[in-house]
């Protein structure tokens, strides 16, 4: 695959959002597809976050690219959501770079963006994620896992908290992010307890995990997009 991609050809699953391949497998830009990708990147910076980003997208029924697997199945096709926009402001495929001997080597591909735009964008990520309270040192991750990690039906990220009773002990939770709603009518903002939630995603991947054929196909083919 490394020495495929090197020659500018494609192999594997489904392009990127923005490209496809011609009948040598070469990749080459998809015109519509590409202006999408530049809008999106474009708006994210002038817009006030993430959230009104996805919204603004899937109120125009934006959807990431549709594709076949191998065996024939259709996949994709669906609402842009946080991930599939993370995935494309984070992919340096639009910069006309590929990714073989575990580096991103350029002039490979068409690019579809300026670097200065990604760098950009970059930029304002790490700027929001510094406001937002990424984790650092002072964080226990054993305490708090799933920081970083959690987010509200809206889209925000939670929050984390702990406190310590006058017994000593100590009580963690993950808490939703405040609502002003919630703050006018001082009922206060949803937390959860870090056992009750981390219980639940441990019973949820305890039951993926017994059935690997159900997702393991389709992990292993978008592991092969590029993205």
């Amino acid at each position: 695959m490394a020495a495929t991609r090197s020659k500018g050809m494609w192999q594997g699953g489904g392009t990127p959002l923005g490209y496809t391949v011609d009948f040598e497998e070469r990749v080459i830009v998809v015109d519509a597809e590409a202006r999408l990708v530049e809008d999106i990147f474009r708006r994210y910076l002038s817009s006030d976050g993430m959230t009104d980003l996805i919204s603004f997208l899937q109120k125009r029924n934006e959807r990431n690219k549709t594709w076949l697997t191998r065996d024939g199945k259709k996949r994709g096709g669906l609402l842009l959501d946080r991930t599939a926009v993370y995935r494309i402001l984070n992919n340096r495929m639009y910069l006309g770079e590929a990714l073989f001997y575990g580096e991103w080597h350029s002039g490979i591909y068409p690019s579809i963006i300026a670097p200065c735009l990604l760098q950009q964008v970059h930029e304002k990520l790490s700027q929001r994620a510094r406001r937002k309270g990424v984790p650092n040192e002072t964080r226990n991750p054993l305490e708090f896992p799933l920081i970083g990690k959690l987010f509200w039906h809206d889209g925000r990220r939670s929050s984390f908290s702990n406190h310590r009773h006058v017994t000593k002990k100590q009580y963690l939770y993950y808490v939703a992010p405040s609502i002003a709603e919630e703050k006018a009518s001082g009922t206060g903002p949803v937390t959860l307890t870090t056992d009750m939630l981390q219980s639940v995603v441990v019973d949820h991947l305890r039951s993926q995990l017994r059935a690997p054929h159900k997702w393991l196909p389709v992990l292993l083919e978008m592991a092969t997009d590029g993205v």
